[in-house]
Order: C-alpha cells, then sequence, then structure tokens
C-alpha cells in the first residue's frame, strides 16, 4: 500500500511543477505586456513631438530629421526625470521633523 507520505510528496511537486509552467506563461504574458506598452508609449509621444512639424516622413531626410528631434525629447524627458527624482530625494521627508519645527515656533 502507498503511504500517505508518498502522495502527499507527488502532489507537492506535481503543484510545484504546475507552479513553474504558470510561471513560464505569466514571464512571456509580462514580456508582451511590456513590448505592447512600449509601442504605445512610442508611437503616442512620437506623435506628440511630431505634431505640427511639417515634416515628411516619406523621404529619408524627413525620417532623419524625426528621429533627431525625438531623440533630442527622450534626453530632455530623461534629464527632467533625472533632475526631479534628485530633488524629491533631497527633500525632508519625515513627519515627525516638520510636526517638531512647526510646534516649536
Amino acid at each position: 500500500m502507498i503511504s500517505i507520505w508518498v502522495i502527499l510528496i507527488v502532489i507537492i511537486l506535481a503543484v510545484v511543477l504546475w507552479g513553474m509552467i504558470e510561471m513560464n506563461k505569466i514571464r512571456h504574458k509580462v514580456y508582451a505586456i511590456f513590448a505592447i506598452g512600449l509601442l504605445f508609449f512610442l508611437v503616442i509621444s512620437g506623435s506628440f513631438v511630431l505634431n505640427g512639424k511639417n515634416i515628411n516622413l516619406n523621404s529619408v531626410d524627413g525620417i532623419f530629421e524625426a528621429g533627431k528631434l525625438y531623440l533630442s525629447f527622450l534626453g530632455v524627458a530623461g534629464k527632467n526625470l533625472f533632475t526631479l527624482t534628485g530633488n524629491a530625494v533631497n527633500l525632508d521627508w519625515n513627519p515627525n521633523l516638520t510636526k517638531q519645527n512647526s510646534s516649536s515656533k
């Protein structure tokens, strides 16, 4: 007769194997969602950046000009994000210190 421990170990191994298969599916779903989100970001931000610039995307020069404009937008956005993050880190986030400072005045 099969012991209850053997059945329990087989069930645990089956659950672990099933979980590993599901995690692999989840990883592929996360990559797909990330790729779709990146594509949406590129298309939407590109349309905002190139809106009203009268760039001819049918020529090679127009495509290079649009690429330069978009890359410059990404550079400025990255620099602004870096500055914003740096300033947020330097803020005083301790609520106890601000409460003590305001009560002592």
